[in-house]
Formats: C-alpha cells, structure tokens, sequence
C-alpha cells in the first residue's frame, strides 16, 4: 500500500469527511414516508439532525397526535403534562404547511379539553385526509362523552378510511355517509354513541362496529345498506339495538363475523334475522347465538348459505334444557343449511365448564350411548375442529362421540388452545 493512502486510512479522514449522509440524500417523499411511522413529538426532533432536516416536518402528509408521548393520563399533574401536550399540537397545527395536502391524520387525546380538541380535528379535516382516525379515551373521572365528529361539507371528499372511537355521532353522520363520503371504503366505529339507525352507503367494503351505544328511542331496527361491503364486524352488547340490526342489499358481503356480548334483550328472532341478511358470506363467525336462532324449524324464510365454506361457532349451543343429542341434532340442521361447508370450527360449545366443580371434572366411567336419531350427510365438510381449554375427558369423549355419529363425513380434529 502507498504510504500516503496508509496514512490517510489510519488517520480516519475517509470514513469522516468523505462519506456522505446518505439518508438526507433522498427525496422529500420517501422521508416523509419514513417521519410517518414516527409520532409527532419525534417527528419534529428530526429537524435538529441538519439543515437538510430542519422544515420537512411541516410538509408531512402524516400527522400522528399521541397524549401517551407527554404522559397525559388521569392522575397527578396531569393538568401540567396538559398543557405541554396542547403547546406542542397547537404549534405543529399551526406552522405546518398550508399548501400540502394531508393524507393521514390520527389522534389519541381525552377531552380534558374538548374544545382543544374540537379544534385540532377540525383544523385537520380542513386538509381533506384520505385517512382519518380519532380515539377518545375516557377516564373514570371524565363527563359523559359529548365530542362531535366535525361536518365541514366537502373536506371529506378524500375520505377512504375512517376510525372513530368515544365519539357522539347524530343524524347528521349518518347523512355524511350517504352522500358526503363518496371515496370512503373502511369504516371502524368503537364504543360511540349512535344516535342515528341507518347505515347506507354504495362505497364502503369494511365495516365494524364495536360495542356502539345507540340512544335512540326510534322502535324500528338499525339497518345496515351497503352493496359493496365484503367484511362486516359486530360486537353487540344487550343494553344496545333493542329492535335488532338488520343487514340489507349486501350480496357481496364475503366474511362477517358477529360477536354477541349478552342476549338477553337481543332476542333470538332479531338473531335470525341478521343472519337472514348475511346469506352470501363464504366465512361466517358467530359467538354466543341462541340455539332457536340458528334453526330453520317452522321458518320458512331462514337462510340458505349457498356459498358457505367455513364456519366458527363459539359459546353457542348452550341451552341447559337439552341434552347432548338434542345440540347435536340442532348443529345438524343448521348446518344442512350450507350445503358447500368445508371445515367447521368448535369452541366452548355444546357444553359449560366450570374448573371449580371437581366432580364435573372426574367420572369412573363414561357411558357412550348409541344415537337413534338422524345422521346428517355434509358431503363437503371435510374437517370438524374442535378447539378446548380445559381438561375435561369424558365431556370431549361424548361430544367426539356424538359428533363421529351424526356427522360421519368429515374428519374431526382436537386441538388444545391456551388462555
């Protein structure tokens, strides 16, 4: 090696000087990309890395709002970490860049201040996102919730994702879906309060409503129209929809997954008639469904499920007043209702299990009694899996039994899943 270039290298002058900052090289695009996975508080210190860095917080197309960043929570000093938290937000709000369109914006802050925040999202929405998304986390020493989704006309005419959680939404949401969104795809509402009983719109493809309230005092079901939709979620809790839900010109619909939390005032004939509406999935979830809901006896309008390939069934099948057999045969007839079935998924069904009961756990013997009723022919069910928590032999022996019995095509499988 050449002593001057020996030199040089040992002097560490090439690896200092003459290497270059590679990642400030790059567009404006692709860094903003990469401040986009960043929340707000750590996107602006990005501008003291150098001059190169120092304003391109200010044309993000993203902006992610985060109280957790300044430790806002409900407790000591929290009015103190509020009013760092609200400077801050105020001020990124403020010098960003008018000219630059927002694509994403999302917001996670109590309304500690809620005319704060009332002004945030609105000054947000001003930017037309394409993404929007606003959580309202509620303390046990926060008022009732009252923060309104903001209606700025045609500020949501770029609009294809929308998340809303702890939020009042009124008739005038239900409007901003129909005619007011006309790009939106992917709607999320969680715990809000909805004071509105229809759901229509021709764009949308994902749906979700988890745990929703509804205040209304209309007597009529909430109607869900949306022709496009191709997933729907709903988690439904007993004190909410007291008429029921109903799911209309959705022949699209390809995977639903519906969750009832208690049934108590969500009776089994507005079960039935969600189900009526959810005929053209080809996955369909259920979770704790009455057993009268699920049967097509003296209906002549229960659903066929033609195209059905896969089906999960949890907590459902419970009625203490029928034995083992009596489940069975009812599984049975719903499941003659979807003819092109491939894999069937059980889990807590048919029976309850309580770990605290020892001689609900322990038995000498185990009497496998030969089943006089009817066999169902499920000629493309192929797998019957059933998932299982606790140990509980003779009560999985009687249920593989009677399965094996009145099911006879398919494979069962016995899986063991942990809490």
């Amino acid at each position: 090696m050449i002593p001057e270039q020996k030199a040089k290298l040992c002097s560490g002058s090439t690896s200092r000087a003459d290497t270059c900052d590679r990642l400030s090289d790059l567009p404006d695009g692709i860094l903003h990309v990469v401040m986009s996975f960043l929340p707000a508080r750590h996107a602006v210190q990005t501008s003291v890395l150098s001059r190169r860095w120092r304003n391109l917080w200010c044309s993000m197309p993203s902006i992610s709002i985060n109280e957790r960043e300044f430790e806002v929570r409900g407790y000591c000093q929290i009015q103190e970490r509020w009013d760092e938290f609200e400077d801050f937000i105020t001020n990124l709000l403020s010098y960003r860049c008018n000219s630059v369109s927002l694509d994403r914006f999302q917001i996670y802050a109590h309304s500690h201040s809620q005319q704060t925040v009332d002004r945030w999202i609105r000054h947000s929405i001003e930017y037309c996102p394409t993404v929007l998304k606003i959580e309202i986390p509620c303390y046990h020493d926060d008022a009732p919730l009252s923060l309104k989704l903001p209606y700025l006309g045609s500020s949501f005419c770029r609009l294809k994702k929308l998340s809303l959680s702890h939020l009042v939404l009124d008739n005038h949401f239900a409007e901003l879906l129909c005619s007011g969104c006309s790009a939106l795809v992917d709607l999320e509402l969680v715990n809000c309060f909805n004071c509105f009983q229809h759901i229509a719109s021709t764009t949308l493809t994902r749906l979700v409503v988890n745990t929703c309230f509804n205040e209304n005092d209309a007597v009529d079901p909430m109607v869900i129209t949306a022709p496009s939709l191709a997933y729907l979620k709903l988690v439904i809790q007993d004190t909410i929809y007291r008429h029921g839900i109903s799911v209309c010109n959705v022949s699209s619909l390809v995977e639903a997954s519906i969750y009832m939390q208690y049934n108590e005032d969500f009776p089994a004939k507005y079960q039935r008639r969600l189900l009526s509406g959810l005929f053209s999935v080809t996955s369909l979830e259920l979770t704790h469904f009455e057993t009268m809901a699920m049967l097509n006896k003296n209906s002549d309008g229960f659903p066929i499920f033609l195209n059905m390939r896969y089906l999960s069934l949890e907590s459902c099948f419970l009625d203490d007043e029928c034995d083992l057999d009596s489940k069975l045969e009812d599984l049975g007839s719903f499941l003659e209702n979807a003819p092109c079935l491939e894999k069937l998924t059980l889990q807590r069904c048919m029976f309850c299990v309580d770990p605290d009961w020892e001689w609900d756990v322990k038995r000498k013997s185990i009497n496998l009694q030969r089943l006089d009723g009817k066999t169902f022919h499920c000629l493309k069910l192929q797998m019957i899996e059933v998932l299982y928590e606790d140990d509980h032999e003779h009560l999985l022996v009687e249920l593989l039994w009677g399965l094996a019995r009145r099911l006879p095509d398919p494979s069962i499988k016995l899986t063991k899943i942990f809490r």
